[in-house]
């Protein structure tokens, strides 16, 4: 069993992660395969600060959360077939009503 960890740039642009998606598919040939994905590139930061604005009660926290979220929707957009996208786009919504 292998397991391959990805983050950043690695998935940063719909191209990074169709990349990822061959290394893993080339890898996974013959043994399991156990993928860790972690933030988009520059995501960990901006999470970071928008949590530390979040908790002065600085209320620009509320956009910093929606470039957040558009940034994973659009990837979603991109990359996506229709019925993942779908899922997905849905997925964001809902935790944005949280």
């Amino acid at each position: 069993m292998k397991v391959m960890k990805f983050g950043g740039t690695s998935v940063g642009s719909v191209n990074s992660i169709l990349s990822v998606k061959r290394i893993v598919e080339s890898a996974s040939a013959g043994e399991p395969v156990i993928v860790v994905v972690s933030a988009l590139g520059g995501i960990t930061d901006k999470l970071i600060n928008t949590s530390k604005m979040a908790a002065t009660g600085d209320s620009a926290y509320e956009g910093e959360f929606r470039e957040i979220v558009y940034r994973h929707v659009e990837m979603i957009k991109e990359g996506g077939s229709c019925r993942r996208r779908a899922s997905g786009v849905a997925t964001s919504d809902w935790r944005i009503a949280e």
